[in-house]
C-alpha cells in the first residue's frame, strides 16, 4: 500500500508540475500563426501526457495529441516509439532512436515539454538520463531516486 501511495503521490505531484511549468512559461508563437492557439495569450502552453495513451506507441500518442490541436506532450519512460522503431522511449534510446522521435515531434510541430517519471541507480546513470532531456530539448523532468 505504501508503494502505491508513494507512486499516486508521484503521478500527482508530476502533472501538477507540468501544468505549473506550461502555465508560467513565455510565449511562443506557433506555426507562425498566434490566433491558431489563444491560451498562449495567457502564457499559457497546453499539452498531454503520453501516458494517456500508453496503449499506443508515441507515434500514435503524437497523432492523437495533434489532433486534438495541442503541441506538447510530456513523454515517458517505456513507451514504444512505433515508426517502424522497435524501440521505447527511455534515455537509453540510440542517436537513430532520438531522431526519429525529433523528426516526428517536428512533422507534427509538438515539443516535448516533460519527461517521467524516472530514476537512476548511480551518477553514471544519471548523467544518461540528464543528456536524453538536453538531447531530445526537455524543460521539465519527475524524477525519483531508488530505494528511497
Amino acid at each position: 500500500m505504501k508503494t502505491f501511495k508513494q507512486l499516486l503521490w508521484s503521478c500527482v505531484a508530476a502533472t501538477a508540475l507540468f501544468i505549473s511549468a506550461c502555465a508560467t512559461s513565455g510565449n511562443v508563437v506557433q506555426n507562425g500563426n498566434r490566433a491558431n492557439y489563444p491560451e498562449e495569450k495567457l502564457g499559457w502552453h497546453l499539452g498531454s501526457q503520453a501516458y494517456t495513451f500508453r496503449l499506443f506507441t508515441f507515434e500514435e500518442a503524437l497523432n492523437k495529441i495533434d489532433s486534438a490541436g495541442l503541441r506538447y506532450v510530456e513523454a515517458f519512460p517505456g513507451q514504444k516509439i512505433g515508426a517502424g522503431s522497435t524501440e521505447a522511449m527511455t534515455y537509453e534510446l540510440s542517436q537513430e532512436g532520438r531522431a526519429l522521435v525529433k523528426k516526428m515531434l517536428k512533422d507534427k510541430g509538438i515539443t516535448v515539454w516533460a519527461y517521467g517519471v524516472v530514476g537512476a541507480k548511480d551518477e553514471a546513470e544519471w548523467e544518461k538520463v540528464f543528456q536524453f532531456a538536453k538531447d531530445l530539448g526537455i524543460k521539465v523532468g519527475s524524477y525519483r531516486k531508488f530505494g528511497g
